[in-house]
């Protein structure tokens, strides 16, 4: 159990200043594997690095875009993409988490349930890395341009909520910048005299 809960949280934890990084001779496929390494030090499995590394990538192309994307939905599609040329023949999980990311965009494109948390029912609880980055990826492409709408379906389900709210609020933030989060979520944060 302990070991599934660490998988979950280096994902949420770890990884996402790596897609930051502004360097032009690191390239976003250089950060993807920085961030698998360091998701490895704790996380060795690749379910706990895989999905570390599509988070960098993802953050990395939407902070620092190689070509003008349309949506959020193209440029998750494209990361799907990289991640499975890199990953996918060295990696066997890659397939696994690489199918959740896939279920969870079309889970978003169809929006076949009533309620959010039903879709996210078939993703999983978020407890591990995997689970976490596709519920993350199902509510910002659910709701692309809306980052509250994203984080309270991604933190009103069963499971890990924290994780799943942590990871969206990353992805969504990075896709529609600070100005377009509400001054409630930047200037009253909960516990604001923990932050200073």
């Amino acid at each position: 159990k302990e070991y599934r809960r660490q998988r979950q949280m280096c994902i949420r934890d770890s990884v996402a200043p790596v897609a930051l990084i502004n360097d032009p001779d690191c390239s976003a496929e250089e950060k993807a594997h920085l961030g698998a390494e360091i998701a490895a030090l704790t996380h060795g499995h690749s379910l706990g690095f895989i999905p570390a590394a599509m988070m960098v990538y993802l953050l990395n192309e939407i902070v620092y875009p190689t070509r003008k994307w349309g949506s959020l939905g193209e440029v998750t599609d494209y990361v799907w993409e990289r991640i499975h040329l890199l990953y996918g023949k060295k990696y066997g999980r890659t397939k696994y988490m690489l199918q959740m990311i896939r279920h969870a965009i079309e889970l978003a494109e169809k929006n076949l349930f009533a309620t959010d948390e039903e879709a996210i029912s078939l993703l999983g609880e978020g407890k591990v890395a995997e689970e976490t980055l596709a519920i993350a990826i199902y509510c910002c492409l659910k709701y692309p341009d809306d980052f509250e709408k994203a984080v309270i379906a991604s933190v009103n389900h069963g499971g890990d909520s924290d994780s799943t709210g942590a990871v969206t609020g990353n992805i969504l933030g990075a896709w529609l910048g600070y100005e377009a989060l509400s001054l409630i979520h930047i200037s009253e944060p909960t516990r604001r005299s923990y932050i200073s």
